[in-house]
Formats: structure tokens, sequence, C-alpha cells
């Protein structure tokens, strides 16, 4: 039997301290062609979501850091 539809998922949890945390789920489906290795192509995917997943986790810290700093400094001028 020859898989048609390949589906690799991957996600991240990320502590973010005093009870809070952000989740980051990614899901790549392929479409396997006429010739295509199943898993030369499960590999590939599963690179994919998970710098997927980097990246989103890395430009949410960032923004969160942002926000933090924002505030802070709004209240050394107080």
């Amino acid at each position: 039997m020859k898989a048609k539809t390949i589906s690799v998922s991957y996600g991240r949890t990320v502590n973010l301290q005093n009870f809070n945390s952000l989740r980051f789920d990614v899901t790549i489906e392929l479409e396997m062609e006429e010739g295509d290795q199943a898993k030369t192509a499960i590999e590939k995917a599963t690179h994919r979501v998970k710098q997927e997943v980097e990246s989103a986790i890395l430009a949410s810290l960032n923004d969160i850091s942002e926000q933090r700093d924002a505030i802070f400094n709004s209240m050394k001028g107080k």
C-alpha cells in the first residue's frame, strides 16, 4: 500500500512562569507524488514543522519582551 498523503505535526509548550504558558502547534500535510519516498518526505516535513514552531516561539517571546519593556518604561515616568 502506498501513501498518498502524509501529515506531520509538531508542538511545544513554553513555560512563561507565574502559571502562564504558550502552546505552539504546526501541522503540514503533503501530497505524495509518484516516485516520492515516504521516509524522506516525513523527515523533510518534520524539519519544517520544527522550524516553524521555533520561529513562532522566538517571535512571541520577542513580542512579550517588548511589551514588558514598554510597561516598565511607562512606570519609570510616574
